[in-house]
């Protein structure tokens, strides 16, 4: 039996809905709600799989409450019913995950149909829900998964009630560290059989104190292992689990990388804390200097921050000397990192807001398809994870920018009225006139007319007017200046010429033009 609740602010159209739906399914349980607050009323007292709702009502209407529904129980499907035959509509009830969309006056068949598809999907939703129960169960029986899911609930979950089951198998109540393992290895990601080898080579190594090694949610490359003991290792014992590794995995020691957390006295209480100390100071390995890192020498250090000259970078990329603006970003970042201890997340912010500066200060000298290109690069420079790699990625984008800025002088110096429309592009609000753009391009004012309308199709005022029409179009949707204002803005030193241009342009005025697009 379902619960199904028919919401509708009209009476007849209601009781309407809930005659068909006895005739289709009178197993079910039928309620009924005359707006959007009633039915969030109802549904806090009766648990319905369905609901069944008018699009159009006062006080709440049907999208706002399938909205608000979702937000607080996902579970329940949702068919939308509306007289008005809108693809909008239709659109977003389907983005709120409406399961169906009915149009007035419904049809048996149509709400029979839909009704069957919903409590098809509604006894695959339950099964999933017992699949979950059951896999849970099968995780209990397989000790190794098992563990690594309670180790992971154990220093990522903020409720202690989870980490019980952990507590009932090892004696968290005792002190302890946390030890990370990171290996620079080609694919980045350890095979299941290396892992099990690292930590079996942790904890030979580490006995007679209590290890056990497990892998880190979203981090393929890193291993994390739970000490209980009432020391830290000495920097020559954990050296030996390297040589342990290398021996069996054949992974070279200079690849691997070791992180400490502090002692702490309490597991249970502060295994979080241990955790997070030992997963932030893992990252400093990004620097490959240290393979052996301790929270000791990173957690509360204090280091002077240091600005980065932008200007000297941009003025060795301006005069295209590559392998001096190579030398100088390299030598900023080697004396901003030379203590190691500059957080590498925000070495990789200042390289990515550098280069944003110098690219919004270059973008003129650019070509068009690279600007693009090289703004996708944020979140590949955020991501990568070795300091060498990071370098690599910076020399080579210095060289594409240069690169870049070669071509488009190489392209506008074969075709200089491109560089003519670009410079309309940019300075349209500035006074132009034909004459004082041929001069500046140094072209005959007559050849100048004669030679931009065959490379563009259009003569020079008529391409300006466009260029201008277009901001002034862009600046009356998007902002609140006024028209006079707007006038000035896109070029025109007397507003009511320009109302009469975009008149004539549109076949409505500025404001007209505004108000339309506000309805």
């Amino acid at each position: 039996m379902y619960n199904i609740l028919v919401v509708d602010d009209e009476k007849i159209h209601r009781q309407g809905i809930i005659s068909l739906l006895e005739e289709i399914c009178p197993e079910d349980m039928f309620w009924e709600a005359e707006d959007g607050m009633d039915a969030i009323e109802v549904l806090e007292n009766i648990p319905c799989e369905i609901v069944i709702s008018d699009i159009r009502m006062s006080k709440m209407d049907g999208l706002m409450l399938l909205r608000r529904i979702k937000e607080v129980h996902p579970e329940i499907y949702f068919i939308i019913i509306s007289g008005y035959a809108d693809f909008s509509y239709a659109r977003e009830a389907l983005a709120f995950q409406a399961s169906a969309y009915l149009l007035k006056p419904v049809e048996r068949e149509e709400l029979a149909n839909a009704i069957s598809e919903v409590k098809e999907k509604h006894r695959g939703y339950r099964e999933s829900i017992c699949r979950v129960s059951d896999m849970e169960e099968q995780l209990k029986e397989t000790v190794p998964v098992y563990m690594e899911w309670l180790l992971n609930r154990y220093v990522f979950s903020t409720h202690k009630e989870g980490w019980e089951p952990l507590d009932e198998i090892l004696p968290l109540h005792q002190s302890g560290f946390f030890l990370m393992t990171k290996c620079q290895i080609l694919d980045s990601v350890l095979s299941e059989e290396k892992k099990r080898s690292i930590g079996y080579a942790i904890k030979k190594t580490l006995e007679p104190c209590s290890a056990i090694t497990f892998s880190v949610n979203g981090q393929p490359d890193v291993l994390a292992t739970l000490v209980l003991g009432d020391r830290r290792p000495e920097e020559k014992k954990v050296r030996k689990i390297s040589e342990h590794i290398e021996h069996i995995e054949r992974i070279p020691s200079e690849q691997i990388f070791f992180a400490l957390s502090f002692l702490h006295k309490d597991m249970y209480e502060e295994g979080k804390i241990a955790f997070e100390e030992a997963r932030g100071t893992l990252n400093y390995a990004f620097y490959e200097e240290k393979h052996i890192l301790w929270a000791d020498q990173f957690w509360g250090v204090r280091r002077k921050e240091v600005v980065w000259d932008t200007e000297v970078i941009l003025s060795a990329i301006r005069q295209e000397k590559i392998e001096l603006a190579q030398q100088i970003l390299k030598s900023m970042i080697q004396e901003d990192t030379k203590d190691d201890q500059l957080p590498p997340e925000i070495l990789k912010r200042k390289i990515v807001f550098l280069f944003f500066r110098i690219l919004r200060n270059l973008e003129p000298f650019l070509e068009q398809d690279d600007i693009s290109r090289f703004n996708e690069k944020d979140n590949l420079m955020m991501e990568i994870c070795w300091y060498s790699r990071l370098m690599t990625e910076v020399r080579q984008f210095i060289f594409q920018i240069v690169r870049s800025i070669q071509r488009k002088r190489s392209v506008e110096e074969l075709n200089p009225m491109q560089r003519c429309k670009e410079y309309l592009n940019r300075f349209y609000m500035e006074e132009l006139s034909l004459e004082t753009v041929a001069r500046k391009f140094h072209f005959n004012p007559s050849y100048f007319s004669t030679l931009f309308k065959q490379s563009f199709g259009e003569s020079f005022s008529e391409y300006l007017s466009s260029v201008r029409m277009e901001r002034a179009v862009h600046l009356l949707l998007e902002s609140d200046c006024k028209v006079k204002e707007i006038a000035g803005m896109v070029g025109y030193k007397d507003s009511n010429y320009f109302i009469r241009s975009f008149k004539k342009r549109y076949g409505i005025t500025p404001d007209d033009f505004r108000k339309r697009g506000e309805q």
